[in-house]
């Protein structure tokens, strides 16, 4: 999974940290996990995560290789 795409996203769209954690219910202690790839999401707080960010869960989540095979 590539994270580093999660923080690009959220960079682009000018959401901090603490503001995407609050939305959807999360420390950002655990947001800043997902984002560097230490930790997984639940299928709840991915879809969350996607949402706040307007992007599919497949073009953050998954990276290339996972899609094709």
């Amino acid at each position: 999974m590539k994270y580093s795409k999660l923080k690009i996203k959220r960079i682009e769209k000018r959401i901090s940290v603490f503001t995407i954690s609050k939305d959807i219910g999360i420390s950002e202690s655990y947001y800043y996990q997902i984002e560097n790839g230490s930790k997984y999401p639940s299928v709840k707080v991915m879809k969350k995560i996607c949402k706040q960010l307007d992007i599919d869960p497949k073009e953050l989540f998954f990276n290339d290789e996972e899609k094709e095979g």
